[in-house]
């Protein structure tokens, strides 16, 4: 229990950090903008008290941090799946987890509940080290996601500012970042496929599978 304990507030660390530094990472390019540091002192007036305006700068930075979060998101359906079909054309292991989860749930659409979303449920509620394992992989590829939105925004701002070096800068390192996203994502739910697959020691047969795009 301990062990399982400590697991889980790591993984709550990580999924604090996956919007926290993306917000104060923004808040720093973002301040490179004539004005915007003026109007962000407007509207949050700088206290004496140093630990005030590190609540206050924190605070904001981690609210910010959750719309980049929501951007982020719209990688999944958007970028995520296409790419996903690209590079990784075997789906047996898809496959083999969405026959189990129609065979457990009877639920056979993806829209109602996908394979990785019920995989996920399941080692939550049945294997919970394995759960743990599974959701350190997503909160670094959420990291990721969020950090590559905003090094395209940064991209903008240095673009806008005529600075070369950092907009090749961040034009590098938004692709080492998406690359990352991509292949964390990747193996988080190839992990949770495999996890649930194993843990409920049933054979599948992929061949009766209804529908294979419910990832």
């Amino acid at each position: 229990m301990p062990d399982s304990m400590a697991d889980n507030f790591k993984t709550y660390i990580l999924d604090i950090l996956s919007v926290l530094l993306p917000g104060g990472f923004l808040m720093g390019i973002l301040a490179q903008l004539e004005g915007v540091k003026t109007r962000f002192i407007t509207m949050f007036p700088v206290n004496d008290t140093e630990w005030i305006n590190a609540v206050v700068y924190i605070g904001f930075a981690y609210t910010i941090g959750h719309f980049v979060f929501f951007i982020g998101s719209l990688l999944d359906e958007n970028f995520y799946k296409k790419i996903e079909k690209i590079i990784w054309k075997d789906q047996q292991l898809l496959d083999y987890a969405i026959q189990l989860k129609v065979e457990k749930t009877g639920i056979v659409s993806d829209k109602v509940l996908n394979a990785f979303k019920w995989s996920c449920a399941y080692l939550m509620a049945n294997q919970p080290l394995m759960h743990a394992d599974v959701i350190r992989s997503i909160a670094e590829s959420k990291f990721f996601r969020s950090l590559s939105v905003v090094l395209m925004i940064a991209f903008g701002v240095f673009f806008a500012k005529q600075d070369l070096v950092l907009v090749i800068t961040s034009l590098v390192l938004t692709g080492f970042s998406m690359i990352r996203y991509i292949t964390q994502r990747h193996k988080a739910m190839g992990v949770a496929f495999q996890y649930v697959i194993t843990s409920t020691g049933e054979p599948c047969n992929p061949t009766n599978t209804i529908d294979s795009s419910g990832n």
